[in-house]
């Protein structure tokens, strides 16, 4: 179960869920760390407090006003832990214990608890099997609790002994409203005597409580329960002054230490103060010493710092002169990019015009080579018609073969210059002509001959 849900609420119930004590520790935690419960019912479930868990977070606990324990399994053990818790805790209120069984032992402890505590108003242990001796102790408490309003103590098995105790010792507890003894083995008349106490209304008169003499035998309880009270304190103290004794004894060994390395210490720092005072001495010494070169040494820093200011000065006049030669240079920069703006523009024109001229030339050359070839026709048709006149002598006719072979060698280099690509285009052609103009020039020279 997930406790962490109640730690903001001021009540929690959880009646009739069959919890043991395994299963509120979780409870336990919400009783250390809430700051605002205050109700807890735990009615119809398996708690006996086998353990300190659950107690010892009650007796930690600074809100809780109501615990309800109806129809568990408490017993004379487990009361004993919640009587311890009780007697520390001092914001219950209300301790609702019907149906635990827990008897006359049970009774007792929460009877010594209530001695102490002075929070607890109602308290209700109807059906627990107490009997004559824990009716006793509840009796004997009413004479120091000055808290409890309402006590509840039927369905028990407490006898007309215990019900002459209650009787004897209800008259000195003034505060209590109502005592119920119902259902028990005590006669009816000791009942009655108790609501006839119940019901006096002179009985919770300030003035009428001093005057109320204690009866022999209350005294007695009272003293022996003083001396206990005394004997326990004293117990408390021996042990208390036992574990001072061993304090002191300890912190003695340690001051007696502490002294011895005091003294050790002490000596130690003389041999060192004699140590600095030398020291001092030889300062004293190297500063007398020390004084006349100091003096000249402030006498050469001064003459340094008016030379610094001096270099300062001069600093600041080259800054200006920087400045005004960053600002000539930034003119000149300008000027620059001007001029070489102006040179790309140029070097554009003339590079279209170093284009235009390359267009001009290649057109020279085309013209230049149709010349050629217009004048090599030319030669070749001179060269023909002059193989016809010298067909009569056959010497002059090989010799115009030989200057015809001249001549187309002649052409041919020429052609092979201006266009080397058309020579050998040009070889078969001017072979044929030559051909047909020897051709021709036998064909006349035989005709001459004839006739």
């Amino acid at each position: 179960m997930d406790f962490n849900q109640f730690m903001h609420k001021k009540k929690v119930v959880l009646v009739g869920k069959d919890l043991q004590d395994a299963d509120i520790k979780g409870l336990a935690d919400v009783l250390r760390e809430s700051e605002v419960v205050e109700d807890i019912n735990l009615m119809c479930n398996r708690i006996t407090f086998a353990d300190d868990t659950f107690t010892d977070a009650l007796a930690q606990n600074r809100t809780l006003k109501v615990l309800s324990l109806y129809n568990n399994q408490v017993g004379a053990e487990g009361a004993k832990r919640l009587a311890a818790a009780i007697k520390v805790n001092q914001t219950l209120e209300q301790l609702l214990l019907e149906g635990n069984e827990i008897g006359d032992e049970g009774a007792k402890s929460l009877a010594d608890a209530l001695m102490a505590n002075q929070s607890i108003r109602v308290i209700i242990l109807r059906g627990n099997k107490i009997g004559d001796e824990g009716a006793k102790h509840l009796a004997e408490c009413f004479l120091f609790n000055q808290s409890l309003r309402v006590v509840l103590l039927g369905d028990n098995k407490i006898g007309n002994e215990g019900a002459k105790c209650l009787v004897d010792h209800l008259p000195y507890g003034n505060m209590i409203d109502q005592l119920m003894v119902d259902n028990n083995n005590m006669s009816d008349i000791l009942e009655k005597k108790i609501s006839t106490i119940l019901s006096d209304p002179c009985r919770k008169d300030p003035h009428r409580e001093k005057s109320l003499a204690l009866p022999k035998y209350v005294v007695e309880k009272l003293l022996a329960h003083r001396d206990r009270v005394i004997q326990l304190k004293d117990k408390e103290i021996a042990r208390v002054i036992k574990l001072k004794d061993k304090e002191i004894a300890t912190k003695d060994a340690r001051i007696s230490r502490r002294d011895t390395d005091i003294a050790t210490m002490t000596s130690e720092i003389a041999k060192k103060d004699k140590k600095i005072k030398a020291k001092d001495e030889e300062i004293a010494s190297l500063k007398a010493q020390l004084a006349q070169p100091l003096e000249v040494l402030a006498k050469f820093i001064a003459n340094k710092d008016k030379q610094i200011s001096g270099l300062e000065a001069d600093i600041e006049m080259s800054s200006k002169v920087k400045k005004q030669r960053d600002k000539e240079i930034t003119s000149l920069k300008a000027a620059i990019i001007e001029k070489t703006v102006e040179v790309e523009k140029k070097a554009a024109e003339v590079e279209e015009q170093a284009a235009e001229i390359k267009e001009k030339n290649a057109e020279l050359e085309e013209t230049s080579n149709k010349l050629k070839e217009l004048a090599i026709a030319d030669i070749i048709a001179s060269s023909i018609e002059d193989s016809t006149l010298g067909s009569s002598r056959s010497d002059e006719s090989s010799y115009a073969d030989e200057n015809d072979e001249q001549e187309v060698f002649v052409i041919r280099n020429e052609q092979n210059r201006s266009s080397p690509t058309k020579s050998s285009e040009t070889k078969k052609p001017l072979k044929s002509c030559l051909k047909n103009g020897k051709n021709k020039n036998r064909k006349r020279s035989v005709d001459v001959g004839l006739e």
